[in-house]
């Protein structure tokens, strides 16, 4: 279940995105925006049901470890079209001083979208993190290092990295006394 919302999120991400910057069509950018934000609390709320009602915790943690680390590179190519678009906007107005205007108002908006999508993916990292606390493999100072470097853009990458090869080396089943 965990890999189908997953994989729903990311098809459904890239279709925002070729509504937003391919297609120009306002309802399709609303409706794709909506679905995101539906499947983003329901993939939260599914992530902490499963979290709290798991007897087996580790097998959880190493899902969540793999899912979260799949959400994040997947959405790098996103990203990465992101900046290039905003880097265009720029030289546009650099260019064609009649459109800052227009690149004025578009640009903090598509940067706040672009924030909400990052928090979305956040919400696949961050149940994982609060996992790994509950577990003690995680002490409370890097439970909060790591929520928060979820919340900066390419740390939070880097961070997701890090968390998968890191916890790869991890406790057997047998010391999960939780």
């Amino acid at each position: 279940m965990k890999w189908f919302i997953s994989s729903l999120f990311l098809v459904t991400l890239y279709f925002f995105g070729i509504s937003i910057y391919l297609l120009a069509d306002g309802t399709l950018v609303i409706v794709s925006m909506l679905a995101l934000i539906f499947l983003s609390v329901v993939n939260f709320i599914f992530s902490i049901f499963y979290v709290t009602t798991s007897n087996d915790l580790y097998k959880v943690s190493n899902e969540m470890r793999k899912v979260m680390l799949f959400v994040k590179l997947m959405v790098i190519p996103f990203f990465v079209s992101n900046f290039l678009i905003l880097a265009l906007g720029t030289v546009i107005i650099a260019l064609f001083p009649k459109t800052t205007v227009l690149t004025f108002f578009s640009t903090p908006i598509l940067v706040f979208l672009t924030f909400l999508i990052l928090l979305a993916t956040s919400l696949f990292s961050i149940p994982a993190i609060i996992l790994y606390g509950r577990t003690k493999e995680l002490n409370k100072v890097e439970v909060v290092i790591h929520v928060i470097l979820q919340l900066i853009f390419v740390f939070d990458i880097i961070d997701a990295i890090f968390l998968f090869f890191y916890l790869r080396k991890r406790k057997t089943p047998n010391n999960l006394n939780v």
